[in-house]
């Protein structure tokens, strides 16, 4: 949903999600003495080979690997390859715009790595009612139990911290409650402390629906192409009460408590 306001109300392309980026940036650190050829053809196959690549709606990634492979040398480096790659998909789908991001949760993983590439970057960390977080990975397919979907949210709220406890100046930490709440009035934080414009016409209006294809796809996020809508949030506390184990509250309690969120 984020990434639908954002490319609807600012100058931004995010693909859809990726699953590689983090992975990528560990391996090309063990390639750091490679050929520039060979560090090109690593990063373009990385993705390119990645089983969710098809939601890009791009053949082959060989156009934008011969360009890169012709660069001059003061143009070499990691970060400008994954630059042109952003960008390379956003002019595929004709949607070139200022900036580019990426929004696949498992990112968090990877946000050390990340920042040392992109010294510049901003992060925007979403938290959210674990029980809803939780609830909705089973719901999804994604975990086949609480406990397991439990330890996911946690993880993530840990690596989080950790990397702000560092980083505080290019972390924001947003609740999707209030997103739901009071969109506008936190789409321009985000906007605000992205430094991405805001630019509202009738180009980036139609834009977000024409690129999220993954949206389009998996039921998962298809609920993020629909209008704001705060109806369904807080309900997985009560399915959780309900359902949970002695040992997923035993689990969860802590972290729910210490996100402000109502305890099972």
């Amino acid at each position: 949903m984020l990434r639908r306001l954002l490319m609807e109300n600012g100058d931004i392309y995010i693909p859809p999600e990726t699953y590689v980026l983090g992975p990528t940036l560990q391996g090309a650190q063990k390639l750091r003495s490679c050929e520039w050829e060979d560090l090109v053809s690593y990063v373009a196959g990385r993705f390119e080979y990645e089983p969710e690549f098809y939601h890009f709606r791009i053949d082959s990634l060989r156009k934008f690997a011969l360009e890169q492979r012709s660069l001059g040398t003061d143009r070499r480096s990691l970060e400008c390859l994954l630059d042109g790659l952003y960008r390379h998909f956003g002019h595929e789908e004709g949607c070139d715009r200022a900036f580019w991001g990426d929004k696949t949760p498992y990112n968090t993983f990877f946000l050390p790595e990340i920042s040392a590439v992109f010294p510049g970057a901003k992060f925007i960390g979403m938290q959210r009612d674990g029980c809803d977080v939780v609830v909705s990975y089973v719901k999804a397919g994604i975990y086949g139990d609480y406990e397991a979907a439990a330890h996911r949210w946690i993880e993530s709220n840990i690596l989080l911290e950790r990397f702000r406890e560092k980083n505080a100046h290019c972390l924001m930490l947003l609740r999707y409650e209030d997103l739901i709440a009071e969109t506008d009035v936190h789409l321009d934080k985000v906007l605000a402390f992205t430094g991405i414009p805001k630019t509202r016409d009738s180009d980036n209006a139609d834009a977000p629906q024409a690129t999220l294809h993954d949206a389009h796809t998996l039921p998962h996020l298809k609920k993020s192409l629909a209008p704001v809508d705060a109806t369904n949030s807080g309900k997985g506390v009560r399915i959780l009460r309900e359902e949970a184990s002695e040992k997923l509250r035993d689990l969860m309690n802590p972290w729910l408590k210490k996100l402000g969120y109502e305890e099972i």
